[in-house]
């Protein structure tokens, strides 16, 4: 269970940075402690859970291929071509990538939500 939190963690450390993020509405962000939970849906946190194990296995396997890659355009290209895929993935799950991303947060700040959400991931890994 630990081992799930800890890809929560970093695969919106890598999803949200990578581009995903909806842009900021103006203002300073806000700490965590001050974070609203955006009301989730179980459907659309059931929806969030099997694009994240989708897109964790994305990256897996885009992070593997840009070992080897040494050229810049090449690994600019990799980044890009890897954006999509997980792009794609997430709407193929019904989720816009603002929704998508909304939802990540609220399990990042919200105890209850992140254990459904760790039990929703197990049960999509299991397929």
């Amino acid at each position: 269970m630990r081992y799930i939190k800890t890809l929560i963690s970093a695969a919106c450390l890598v999803v949200l940075p990578a581009g995903l993020v909806a842009q900021d509405m103006g203002g300073p962000p806000q700490p965590p402690a001050q974070q609203q939970v955006a009301d989730v849906s179980e459907k659309d946190l059931n929806r969030a859970a099997e694009a994240y194990v989708e897109v964790i296995q994305a990256q897996q396997q885009h992070q593997t291929k840009l070992q080897g890659i040494t050229d810049p355009q090449e690994v600019q290209a990799a980044q890009q071509s890897a954006n999509q895929e997980i792009e794609k993935l997430i709407s193929d799950a019904g989720l816009t990538i603002d929704k998508y991303n909304e939802t990540m947060q609220a399990v990042q700040v919200d105890n209850e939500l992140q254990q459904q959400f760790l039990a929703m991931v197990s049960k999509h890994q299991q397929k």
